[in-house]
């Protein structure tokens, strides 16, 4: 039980740190999400070496014997988290993104189908939201550098200054702005944003 436990540990921590270290630009790239899947058949290819080790171990002690009995127990262990290893990476392959690319929903998807109820639920839900979180880090990071280089160009040209001075454009850009656009250009001009309530 415990070299079983130790074994899908050991499965969940590559998956995880393969996932945790590669998602940091969303995705794991077609190269990663390669060396993932080989990693993960090597391991299953490792572990069937083991196993059929293992047996010619078990086949060499006395029938009926605790020693044997104990190694058999290992194996069929082994053998089950070979079988999830092999499905972990049929899983993988069979829901890479369509650029070959794996992204953190499978990647949660798969390690939170490794744990047991509710830690699998829990993480799932947690690194839901800390993905959404990190994601929503980015996209309003990324506005107000969008904002922030239009107020530098303005500052630039006395053209686009005009232009986006006019107050029929400073109107029009009002109206077409959500509340959190207007807040996140706001934040990038420096101006005290208005609450979004």
């Amino acid at each position: 039980m415990r070299m079983k436990l130790k074994l899908t540990l050991l499965a969940v921590a590559i998956v995880a740190a393969g996932f945790f270290i590669g998602c940091q630009g969303g995705a794991l790239t077609p190269e990663q999400s390669s060396a993932l899947v080989d990693a993960g058949r090597e391991t299953s290819d490792a572990l069937a070496t083991e196993i059929a080790k293992a047996k010619a171990d078990a086949a060499a002690l006395p029938e009926g014997s605790d020693e044997r009995a104990t190694l058999e127990a290992v194996i069929a262990a082994t053998e089950k988290v070979r079988a999830e290893m092999d499905e972990a990476v049929a899983y993988l392959v069979a829901n890479q993104n369509d650029d070959g690319t794996i992204g953190p929903e499978q990647g949660v998807g798969l390690i939170a189908k490794w744990l047991p109820p509710p830690w699998g639920t829990i993480v799932a839900g947690a690194a839901g939201l800390i993905f959404m979180a990190a994601r929503s880090r980015k996209i309003r990071a990324a506005a107000q550098s969008i904002a922030s280089s239009i107020d530098r160009a303005r500052k630039q040209s006395p053209k686009l200054a005009d232009a986006l001075n006019d107050p029929a454009v400073i109107a029009e850009l009002q109206r077409a702005q959500s509340p959190l656009a207007k807040r996140i250009v706001d934040e990038a001009q420096g101006k005290k944003p208005a609450p979004l309530l």
